[in-house]
């Protein structure tokens, strides 16, 4: 049977990923990640507070974002690209 360490499993729930890292692992343009985020098509766990802070990203974030530009990708609108990557 397969065993789960709860501590890794802990760390990796933990994990917080700014929007320079969510850009650099999905290869997304700043200029568009912004946008999806102000347009309200991105939601990361955490938004930034005001200048100067940081929004940060869950990897269940992430997944949602790849989720989203794959469907934009594949040429869907961003309305429904957004609910169907929720």
């Amino acid at each position: 049977m397969l065993q789960i360490d709860q501590s890794k499993r802990k760390e990796v729930r933990d994990v917080a990923l700014s929007t320079f890292d969510v850009m650099n692992v999905l290869g997304v343009k700043r200029e568009c990640l912004r946008a999806w985020m102000s347009e309200g098509f991105i939601t990361p766990s955490k938004q930034a507070e005001g200048q100067g802070t940081k929004a940060e990203f869950s990897l269940l974030d992430l997944c949602n974002v790849a989720k989203f530009q794959m469907l934009i990708d594949m040429g869907y609108k961003r309305s429904v690209a957004a609910r169907l990557s929720k």
